[in-house]
């Protein structure tokens, strides 16, 4: 997970995810036998131990991108001069959309609008000072009968949470209006790990004994809500006076066979201090550097029942400081394979980490001379992508292959960052300066999509079949549907 904290808004974890990326030339081949012995922890480093670079695919001619409009300020109706927001809810049939301020709710089935007038009637603002229709609203879930979301007023302290349906709304706090946001139960400055959900439903989390704790005192797991059944994670014992093996798990991951991975780093000393996130915010916003690793040999420790073991991370004996750090999963078939991409000190500062799960131990798979930083993405065929602004990879079997990126002056490399794969496979890549590149399934080169107009790319996001953007214009933003 990166130094961010808590989102809302529309679900689409698997759409939206930092620099995600899709479109190498073929499926990764299951691998040799001989890949899934044990490796030693003095294996040397990344760039020496993966196949060389392949040679690039052919370039494929950019298909022609339309946008067609389907809502913007003027057809919701909305007068005011400041800038609206959009909030979106994946439905079986059609896409809720919800404009913001004032809040009107409409019906997206293709390029089909369907306004639907009065929806949040009998809300009113958290804000008790400001008019009844001055909110907000994000964090859409549910369905239209049985709906769930955050309403707020903007630069106010004032959120609740509504539930119900149009014509029956109830506030969960209790109050009509004055709700003011709170901090969920688990942030404290001891907190390791914010909660993870098991696949019964159960969240865990990880916390220290007391703000000043070392190894030597520990780390406890704790449930964030009902245990669901399940049973707090027993970490493996340490030596050298740490209490136990790791300082601590940042992060947690859960593959399709119920095992449970915890990402930390191996713990030396019992004089140690432990990967506290530091989430010591009183209010609203929440005040953190988020979650992290403690410098030191990077490992996972796997948890199969009551039984753990740690498993190191072949190449992160050296983890860089306030390391970037992810787990990614491949799911092909009844294959699931897991990924760790992180970042380790290097002879040039910090450079991007990958690793595999090859059996029962990782593999180091970094590309050769990685940048440093590498985000990862899997394809829905189940290639891994590594990508940073300077250079980014495609992994089939052992070999990886470079993507190229379009460049022009409006458009620098640096502003990529987000990107959402189609349903045919071909890869949309996108960034805080609002430009697009398409990167057509198979390519080796991204080229650059005008979107007309001075207007810049808010999102991008999959409903069924269809691919929609938001575009921001001089006008604000209107949702469209991307057609090639």
């Amino acid at each position: 997970m990166m130094r961010a904290v808590l989102s809302t808004g529309f679900n689409r974890t698997s759409l939206m995810a930092l620099l995600a990326f899709a479109g190498c030339s073929a499926p990764a081949a299951p691998l040799p036998p001989s890949r899934a012995a044990t490796l030693a922890s003095s294996e040397p480093t990344a760039a020496a131990t993966v196949a060389p670079i392949a040679s690039a695919a052919p370039v494929l001619p950019a298909p022609r991108i339309t946008f067609e409009p389907i809502l913007d300020k003027a057809l919701a109706g909305n007068t005011e001069p400041d800038a609206i927001s959009m909030s979106f809810l994946d439905l079986p049939d059609a896409l809720l959309v919800v404009v913001n301020m004032p809040s009107a709710a409409f019906l997206v089935r293709g390029t089909d609008l369907q306004p639907l007038p009065h929806f949040f009637d009998g809300i009113r603002s958290p804000d008790p000072a400001s008019p009844a229709d001055y909110f907000a609203v994000d964090g859409l879930k549910g369905t239209l009968l049985d709906l769930t979301f955050d309403v707020y007023a903007p630069a106010t302290e004032y959120r609740d949470v509504v539930h119900g349906k149009p014509g029956h709304w109830q506030n969960l706090s209790g109050r009509r209006s004055g709700a003011k946001a709170k901090q969920p139960s688990w942030v404290e400055p001891t907190t390791i790990s914010e909660p993870f959900a098991t696949k019964n439903g159960a969240r865990i989390y990880e916390t220290s004994r007391d703000e000043n704790a070392t190894a030597r005192d520990g780390f406890v797991f704790r449930f964030d809500g009902p245990s669901k059944g399940e049973k707090l994670p027993l970490p493996l014992p340490g030596k050298n006076g740490c209490r136990y093996a790791m300082l601590g798990h940042p992060m947690f991951t859960q593959t399709a066979d119920g095992a449970l991975f915890g990402l930390g780093t191996l713990c030396v000393s019992g004089d140690q201090e432990l990967s506290t996130a530091r989430l010591d915010g009183l209010a609203p916003p929440l005040q953190t550097i988020g979650p992290r690793l403690t410098e030191g040999p990077f490992a996972v420790e796997r948890w199969v029942g009551s039984t753990s073991v740690v498993l190191p991370l072949p190449g992160a004996e050296h983890g860089a400081q306030f390391a970037y750090f992810n787990f990614a999963h491949a799911n092909v078939g009844d294959r699931e394979t897991l990924y760790v991409v992180t970042q380790v000190a290097g002879a040039r500062g910090s450079e991007g980490y990958a690793a595999e799960l090859v059996g029962t131990a990782f593999e180091n798979i970094t590309p050769p001379n990685p940048p440093e930083m590498l985000l990862p993405f899997v394809s829905k065929a189940g290639q891994l992508y590594l990508l940073h602004q300077t250079r980014r990879f495609c992994r089939d079997g052992s070999t990886w292959t470079e993507i190229a990126l379009e460049h022009s002056k409006e458009c620098a490399l640096e502003s990529m960052a987000e990107a959402i794969e189609a349903h045919n496979g071909d890869l949309f890549l996108s960034g805080p300066g609002g430009c697009l590149w398409f990167l057509r399934a198979g390519a080796s080169r991204a080229t650059r999509v005008d979107l007309g107009d001075g207007a810049f790319l808010q999102s991008m996001f999959v409903h069924q079949d269809d691919l929609y953007a938001v575009l921001f214009a001089a006008d604000g933003p209107r949702l469209t549907r991307v057609r090639y």
